[in-house]
């Protein structure tokens, strides 16, 4: 299953490609998603490795999170164009062949066009628990592709637009949401380093919020501790 988001930012390509073509940052990027909870960059004769801890919930403890390994390379690096990829041989909820994709193209009016993907596989195990999911927390969640132009008018009230659900809707949130996580951290650039983190933070809760059919999940005061909290265990020389 695969979700794209497609988005033109405003930023020279020069700067997206310093900022994420390269290892460095990605850990900066990854942890403003909701559930991404931990992330380290592991570097390697074998090459880069994200260690990551990825929660079902936004709420649950580190030590019950997923960790997920991505394998971090550039498929393309070219003074126009970047591929990065990131790939896991298993995902969160026993899902497999976890995989996260930045493009980035330099656009003549000096923006950047982007493009994230965001995919995975399951096999009977984790179909089991998706379909749990759906059938409960995850009953009433929506994706971002529509379904139906309009559902029927109920009681007067006005037809509305019908959204995909199920394990569609659940991949183009996420697909959204690191989109969401790529924009906010572009956005702080132009800050001193100091603040760019806090400014990263708010950015990513507002623009999520533009869809709360869709992403509302917590309020923002829950969002900032929790990700605080969690940037603060990332320095700790004892950090998972």
């Amino acid at each position: 299953m695969r979700a794209d988001v497609y988005a033109v930012v405003d930023l020279p390509y020069a700067a997206v490609s310093t900022a994420l073509a390269g290892p460095a940052h990605w850990c900066e990027v990854l942890i403003l998603h909701l559930n991404t909870e931990f992330c380290a960059l592991v570097s390697g004769a074998g090459g880069n490795v994200l260690d990551t801890s990825i929660g079902r919930r936004y709420d649950q403890a580190i030590q019950d999170a997923y960790r997920v390994e991505f394998d971090l390379h550039s498929a393309a690096a070219q003074p126009d164009y970047f591929d990065v990829r990131l790939d896991a041989k298993s995902g969160p909820g026993g899902t497999n062949g976890y995989h996260i994709r930045i493009e980035a193209l330099a656009n003549a009016d000096g923006k950047t066009f982007v493009h994230v993907e965001n995919s995975f596989g399951y096999d009977l195990f984790a179909w089991a628990a998706i379909k749990a999911y759906l059938m409960t927390a995850g009953r009433d969640k929506v994706g971002f592709s529509v379904a139906d132009a309009a559902a029927p008018a109920q009681a007067g009230a006005p037809a509305q637009t019908v959204y995909i659900g199920g394990v569609r809707g659940l991949v183009e949130r996420n697909a959204m949401r690191y989109f969401i996580a790529v924009q906010a951290y572009l956005d702080a650039l132009a800050l001193p380093p100091a603040e760019q983190f806090e400014r990263r933070l708010h950015r990513w809760f507002a623009d999520a919020e533009r869809y709360p059919r869709q992403l509302h999940e917590i309020d923002e005061a829950t969002y900032l501790e929790m990700k605080r909290m969690e940037a603060a265990r990332q320095r700790r020389p004892d950090a998972p």
